[in-house]
């Protein structure tokens, strides 16, 4: 199903968000879901991207090209309740976040690494909330 109105004006918080806090953002992607590319869209358009997919059923596939093809880069990754923060533990190489509660759609993980179990991660619980 599309995005209802508060995914909407979600993904445009996300992406003035991304638009406050970083210059560029180098690449964009997203589960191929109607709305997580929904929710990927507004910022790719902002930085004149388009939209990639990934399987979120090969995490170890998809955490080595992220590593290899964007170390040091700027990435928004949409995914899900129950895949995002795996995704963030495999880049740390340990599992310090748990799985997402299914209403939970306002968590951004600001990761930072360089090689897969090297990272700093902050989490931004509030920054796309609405006002």
């Amino acid at each position: 199903p599309p995005l209802t109105r508060e995914g909407e004006e979600r993904a445009e918080r996300i992406k003035l968000f991304l638009e406050k806090s970083f210059p560029e953002v180098h690449a964009v992607y997203s589960t191929e879901y109607k709305r997580t590319e929904s929710t990927a869209l507004p910022t790719a358009k902002a930085y004149n991207l388009d939209v990639i997919s990934y399987d979120p059923r090969a995490p170890k596939v998809f955490v080595k090209k992220l590593i290899k093809e964007h170390a040091g880069e700027v990435v928004l990754i949409v995914g899900h309740s129950n895949t995002t923060p795996f995704l963030v533990n495999m880049v740390l190489g340990e599992d310090k976040f748990q799985q997402l509660d299914e209403s939970d759609y306002d968590e951004i993980f600001i990761v930072k690494s360089k090689e897969v179990g090297k990272g700093k991660v902050e989490v931004k619980s509030s920054a796309v909330k609405k006002d």
